[in-house]
């Protein structure tokens, strides 16, 4: 994964399904990221999250350590409890609408 500075809509355009990703640009280290909205299947309220199983964001928020990480989803993805491993990175907050 790689993060991009994007300043307006304009610099965005659709992607792999759909998906707005910037059209140009250097790529942000991970260091320089200060804050992340994580996407999640469900979440806890502690801040455990159950992603798609790939690892993707797990393997990424390792690597970015001044950031605040929130988790973004509906209430009914908020749930008491998940199954957790020792590679599992938790969310520093969980927002839901």
């Amino acid at each position: 994964m790689e993060f991009f500075r994007v300043s307006s809509p304009d610099e965005l355009t659709p992607g792999t399904f759909g998906i707005m990703e910037p059209t140009a640009g250097s790529p942000i280290t991970p260091f320089e990221i200060d804050t992340i909205i994580c996407p999640g299947l469900a979440f806890t309220k502690k801040g455990d999250r159950l992603g798609q199983g790939g690892g993707f964001y797990d393997r990424f928020l390792k690597r970015c350590p001044r950031a605040i990480v929130y988790g973004a989803c509906f209430e009914i993805q908020v749930v008491p409890h998940l199954p957790t491993e020792a590679h599992d990175c938790q969310v520093s907050q969980v927002i839901h609408s």
